[in-house]
């Protein structure tokens, strides 16, 4: 696993990769902000990539709960972004804005026991 993660470290500093998470507001140790809306969160992340000078398109990935995050990036902020990842996102199927299509598509697979 060492060897592994060696020959990550290498190709990311080749590639100039920069790995970037953070803390929504209210999380880990950020502080709350109450004036927050959903698509604040999205403006956060693009504020983020501006401050810390990267391209003018970058990739975001989100995990479980961060795939919230990442559809909203979808959703605001599509023109600066490169590509997009959910990695094992959560779901709730009657969230408003996803598309029916394909959450009756995914509930349909989901084991009875787990509906």
């Amino acid at each position: 696993m060492s060897d592994c993660l060696s020959l990550i470290s290498v190709l990311v500093e080749e590639l100039g990769v920069y790995i970037v998470s953070f803390d929504r507001p209210g999380y880990g140790e950020s502080d709350p902000d109450p004036k927050r809306t959903v698509k604040s969160l999205a403006l956060d992340i693009e504020e983020l990539t501006d401050q810390l000078n990267l391209r003018p398109k970058f990739y975001v990935a989100g995990f479980s709960m961060g795939g919230q995050v990442i559809w909203l990036c979808l959703k605001y902020i599509p023109h600066r972004l490169a590509r997009a990842a959910l990695i094992s996102p959560a779901v709730n199927y009657w969230w408003r804005n996803l598309p029916t299509k394909l959450t009756k598509e995914a509930y349909s697979q989901v084991l009875p026991h787990d509906k």
